[in-house]
C-alpha cells in the first residue's frame, strides 16, 4: 500500500512512502488519502486529513460527503 505522509518530519512531508501491510482506515483521510498526524472523525466516524475537513466546514451546509 503507497501513502503520502504530512505531519511527522520534513524529511518525509509530502513523500510517497510504501508500506508492507495495509494501513488501518483510522489512519488515512477517506477523501484525499493523506496519512497526517492531524486527522479529524466526523460524527459518522469518516476520517479527514485538516484541508479536507476544513472545505467541508467552509461549505454552506456542511454536510459529510461520504453519506
Amino acid at each position: 500500500m503507497e501513502a503520502t505522509s504530512t505531519g511527522f518530519s520534513s524529511f518525509l512531508d509530502w513523500r510517497a512512502l510504501t508500506f508492507l501491510k495495509p494501513l488501518p482506515f483510522t489512519w488515512t483521510c477517506n477523501i484525499c488519502g493523506l496519512m497526517s498526524q492531524a486527522l479529524m472523525a466526523t460524527e459518522c466516524l469518516h476520517v479527514f486529513c485538516s484541508n479536507c475537513y476544513q472545505r467541508l466546514l467552509d461549505k454552506e451546509s456542511p454536510k459529510c460527503p461520504l453519506d
